[in-house]
């Protein structure tokens, strides 16, 4: 979305709306399947529980940081990259520093 020209915060809310119902359907899918393992109850379960746990809840927190995190982090990336090329602009003056990219914005 970005090399299309769209701006960043518009980037980041597009990316996120169109991977939402792939990240959430695959998420809860996983962690109800694990949910009739969590309750059993029987001697050899018993010993897998723990796991199971753990592994449901950390596809819901996994959940979470891929829809949250990663776009906040983009973000900032995006902003302290482009926040030095601006201070590199200011000291070298007006003329571009060779290598270097005005944003697009």
């Amino acid at each position: 979305l970005r090399k299309e020209g769209m701006r960043v915060s518009q980037a980041i809310v597009q990316a996120a709306c169109d991977r939402f119902r792939a990240i959430i359907l695959t998420s809860l899918t996983t962690f109800i399947g694990l949910v009739p393992l969590m309750m059993e109850t029987s001697v050899q379960a018993k010993m897998l529980i723990p796991m199971v746990v753990s592994l449901a809840f950390g596809v819901l927190f996994a959940t979470g940081v891929t829809l949250v995190l990663v776009p906040c982090l983009y973000s900032l990336g995006w902003q302290v990259k482009h926040g030095i090329l601006r201070r590199l602009r200011r000291w070298f003056g007006s003329a571009q520093p060779s290598g270097l990219q005005t944003p697009a914005e």
